[in-house]
């Protein structure tokens, strides 16, 4: 038994190392440097720049921003919050996680919690503000309570001379509604899905894979680069870089779990029917021929009302399109 408990240890640490490690490739690489650029010019003069990250659920945002913190700042030089319920509750959040002593039962005015938050940020040693999911900050909110929101927040930014990165899905860009943030927002990134177009796009892709195997304690057969595993794996996570890195890990523990020194298509099979259920098509298990590729067309996005100024909800959009004709 205590044997069986270690080797299950071993394992896990294996799996953690794995789910820890993060892959740097050329769309990432350019959403660093974006960056590295607001965070220095942000040390210059009175007008602080910032930054918006958008891309589709899955596109790998939160992995991303992470260990940019983790490899340029110290602890408490960041703040990254996610979006409360309520512009006041995220408020009272931020304000608590800088360890500032704050009296919940106290009830000031939103204008009152902004200067706090404000004169917090003073007293602390944060350079950077970053805001997860900010599309939550204006979806549900009337084009009024919007445009308040963002004056919060320029106010924000102005008074502590702070960059602020808000990084969410496509409909993030409501803060662009606003002319005077779509001029202080100088750095728009996208993290895009993968998606085939071209021959240096499957390099690029073929390149992400091979950084990927490194970092695996045993090694794959064939290997995640070999076209058709490859090709399957993209079928089967639609592009998104967050599934693929879960689907890998899961063939992982599946085949350190069996005693193999390998992970085969056998696990991928798996670990696709684990996760996805026994009745959708398993990209692993189908003929190669006849292998369908999703594709992404549309992310998601919006339509504001001209006379309302209400928002429409669009969704994501897939194609399914065949390997013959994706790889021309």
């Amino acid at each position: 038994m205590k044997l069986l408990a270690e080797q299950q240890n071993s394992i896990d640490e294996l799996i953690n190392q794995y789910h820890d490690l993060f892959v740097i490739y050329p769309d990432v690489q350019n959403i660093f440097d974006g960056l590295d650029w607001i965070v220095r010019r942000s040390k210059f003069g009175n007008f602080t720049p910032s930054m918006l990250i958008t891309g589709g659920t899955g596109a790998g945002k939160t992995s991303l921003i992470n260990h940019y913190v983790k490899h340029h700042f110290n602890d408490n030089e960041v703040l990254v919050t996610r979006v409360r319920p309520s512009f006041v509750e995220t408020l009272i959040w931020a304000i608590d996680k800088l360890g500032i002593p704050y009296n919940t039962r106290s009830k000031r005015s939103e204008i009152g919690l902004q200067d706090y938050f404000i004169n917090s940020v003073r007293k602390s040693k944060l350079k950077l503000l970053v805001i997860e999911e900010a599309q939550e900050l204006f979806e549900c909110a009337s084009p009024k309570e919007r445009q308040k929101i963002r004056d919060r927040l320029k106010m924000i930014s102005d008074e502590c001379r702070l960059p602020i990165v808000f990084i969410g899905i496509p409909t993030a860009k409501l803060i662009l509604e606003d002319s005077q943030w779509d001029r202080r927002i100088m750095v728009k990134r996208e993290l895009p899905y993968i998606q085939i177009t071209s021959e240096s796009s499957i390099a690029a892709y073929i390149d992400l894979l091979d950084d990927l195997e490194k970092h695996l304690p045993i090694s794959v057969q064939p290997e995640l680069s070999d076209m058709d595993i490859a090709m399957r794996l993209l079928s089967a996570t639609k592009g998104m870089l967050g599934a693929i890195k879960e689907l890998v890990g899961y063939a992982l523990e599946l085949a350190l779990l069996s005693g193999k020194s390998v992970i085969t298509n056998d696990e991928f099979i798996l670990g696709f029917e684990t996760i996805n259920g026994p009745d959708v098509s398993n990209p692993f298990s189908t003929d190669i021929e006849k292998l369908l590729v999703p594709q992404v067309i549309e992310y998601e996005g919006f339509i504001i009302d001209p006379e309302s100024g209400e928002i429409k909800f669009t969704k994501q959009i897939f194609k399914d399109i065949p390997l013959a004709t994706l790889l021309g």
